[in-house]
């Protein structure tokens, strides 16, 4: 699709909001507060960066900077690099507690470590280093961890905010909905 076809009007001018005023009005007539303002988004522009990368069995695996999520497959890649799969058996109790561990690892340093390098030290060499997945893959046990464990890349352990559902009872589900997607891209053989 064109992105003619897409941005057919100035975003700032397309939203229900007023130059300088955070509050947007939806058709309900309600107003409601915001972090954005219309001159936030007039004046906003996109930079070009480079992507976070990972190989991974010949792969050279993109995605976004430590700005975003993206990182966090590149980090389960980099933990699942170090387990086979193919001896586990597809889907098997071993198998899925194995990627569901390594996705809990990865995304638990998400929430230590990933933010706009613009506004925070981001530590995206010591994240993605062989030696930082392999120090983080002895805390797979047999298992599963009920805890929230980021690790200390270069010896930071930042402070992390811990996003609770509002109310649900028994202990947290683990924390990937990507898994199928995940194991696909990771090559890990399909029976």
């Amino acid at each position: 699709m064109p992105a003619a076809v897409v941005w057919r009007r100035d975003p700032a001018r397309s939203l229900p909001i007023s130059s300088g005023d955070t509050r947007l009005s939806w058709p309900l007539g309600r107003r409601h507060g915001g972090l954005l303002s219309g001159d936030d988004l007039a004046t906003y522009r996109a930079e070009l960066e480079g992507p976070a990368t990972l190989d991974y069995r010949g792969f050279t695996v993109c995605k976004t900077g430590l700005w975003g999520q993206g990182p966090v497959f590149l980090q389960q890649l980099a933990l699942l690099a170090g387990f086979d799969f193919v001896s586990m058996g597809h889907n098997t109790v071993e198998y899925i507690h194995t990627v569901m561990e390594c996705a809990k690892l990865a995304f638990a340093d998400r929430e230590a470590h990933y933010g706009d390098p613009r506004f925070v030290d981001a530590l995206p060499e010591e994240l993605f280093h062989p030696s930082y997945a392999e120090a983080r893959r002895e805390l797979i046990g047999e298992d599963a961890s009920f805890e929230l464990r980021p690790g200390t890349a270069a010896g930071v352990l930042r402070a992390f905010r811990i996003r609770l559902p509002r109310a649900r009872a028994g202990p947290p589900e683990p924390a990937s909905l990507h898994c199928r997607a995940m194991t696909r891209a990771a090559g890990i053989p399909a029976t």
